[in-house]
């Protein structure tokens, strides 16, 4: 899109451009749905083919936010936890919810961090993580 095309948009058509944007680089599911997608994996996929984002930028991030001093993000839980929640279920069905609840929320919050991280270093203009 050119400069001017952008000079002769209005402010609702400048707010809509930048949350379909947004959706393309972050995933969330409110930005999903105010820029029209239907899923997050579909957004990613727009993303990625419009040159937004490559598949190897959450690394680049990962390396770029350890270098200048951001917490990691947590990990999520191992697969096995998983395992244990569904087996939780047959023994006692609050035990197994709470365990896949605590796997679930956790691995939101890794997705979560993760992809703030990378806003924030393709904020920064994407730098050479290595540099």
């Amino acid at each position: 899109m050119s400069d001017k095309e952008l000079d002769q948009m209005t402010e609702e058509e400048l707010d809509a451009l930048a949350a379909k944007k947004r959706a393309r680089i972050q995933g969330s599911e409110s930005d999903l749905r105010a820029a029209g997608r239907l899923t997050k994996q579909a957004a990613k996929g727009a993303a990625i083919a419009a040159g937004l984002r490559k598949p190897d930028d959450m690394r680049n991030a990962l390396k770029w936010g350890r270098n200048m001093g951001y917490p990691r993000p947590e990990k999520p839980w191992p697969w096995f936890m998983l395992i244990i929640g569904i087996l939780g279920l047959f023994a006692a069905l609050f035990p197994g919810l709470g365990v896949l609840y605590f796997y679930w929320s956790k691995k939101e919050n890794y997705k979560k961090q993760c992809n703030a991280l990378l806003t924030k270093w393709i904020d920064a203009g994407r730098p050479n993580p290595d540099t």
